[in-house]
């Protein structure tokens, strides 16, 4: 079991990792941006994040850049309802994000692609 040096130690330490990380500067490059510990972009949101409060720390390459603290988890109207505390909507609430759904496509169904005849390979 530790003491209260130990804590404190590891209490100054992140302290001090956070104060670091927040003089960080901006990444120069989209890439760098991708999988980054204090910056984003929104772009590279998985499906289900969303940013909340939208205040822009900068740009890159014409992109918005965000602070990571801001991307909160969103999730389906149905899991939303079924949390733990009983929810409820009001009439004037809207979505903080919709997303789209692909269609699924059936077995053997071929893509097509943009410049292409329908006739192609039927060289007759």
């Amino acid at each position: 079991f530790r003491s209260r040096d130990d804590d404190s130690k590891q209490q100054a330490d992140t302290r001090d990792i956070s104060e670091a990380s927040l003089k960080e500067p901006i990444p120069n490059s989209l890439a760098a941006l991708k999988k980054h510990p204090t910056y984003c972009v929104e772009r590279d949101l998985l499906k289900y994040e969303v940013i909340h409060p939208k205040k822009v720390v900068g740009f890159v390459h014409g992109h918005a850049v965000f602070r990571r603290e801001s991307v909160q988890l969103v999730s389906t109207k149905s899991r939303w309802f079924r949390s733990e505390r009983p929810r409820k909507v009001r009439n004037d609430e809207q979505p903080a994000k919709t997303v789209t759904i692909e269609p699924k496509k059936k077995k053997g169904e071929k893509t097509k692609s943009k410049g292409t005849d329908a006739n192609d390979g039927d060289d007759d």
